[in-house]
């Protein structure tokens, strides 16, 4: 499942993020580096969050998450 936002806002990225995951036990979450081009590796944070910045990559500020569904 992918989670995508038009914002930067930690409350509605980081935070949606943790909440999900506290009470969603069966999903994880995957690193987008894994699936994103080499262009891409500096949108990607530390945590395999994706985060584009206006004020460093000259884009509109956009935030994207994608959980998997762990293995039984």
């Amino acid at each position: 499942m992918l989670y995508i936002t038009c914002t930067i806002s930690k409350e509605e990225n980081e935070d949606v993020v943790a909440d999900f995951l506290k009470s969603s036990r069966d999903m994880k979450l995957d690193n987008l580096k894994d699936h994103v081009p080499d262009w891409g590796i500096d949108l990607i944070t530390d945590q395999g969050l994706y985060k584009s910045l206006p004020h460093i990559h000259g884009t509109e500020g956009f935030f994207a998450a994608l959980f998997l569904k762990k293995k039984s």
